[in-house]
């Protein structure tokens, strides 16, 4: 699996961060990401909900076997 462009938006649409740091847990089969709540200037984002897409390629035999993004919700309070 490749994980690639990970971006953080704002509830309208804006890109707040990208490339945060994520892997893939092989044993529990899960994504892991931590993104430390700061924005691409390095100021911390405000309280509210944001959502992080996580595009990921599968491969099988080195080669692309498909494609798929996850978009999972995260809030923040202050």
């Amino acid at each position: 699996m490749c994980i690639r462009d990970r971006h953080i938006f704002d509830a309208v649409g804006n890109e707040i961060a990208r490339n945060i740091p994520m892997g893939y847990h092989e044993k529990t089969k899960q994504l892991i990401g931590l993104w430390n709540g700061r924005n691409t200037l390095g100021r911390i984002v405000g309280p509210g909900g944001y959502a992080a897409v996580i595009p990921v390629e599968f491969k099988f035999n080195g080669k692309v076997s498909h494609r798929a993004t996850f978009t999972r919700t995260i809030g923040i309070r202050e």
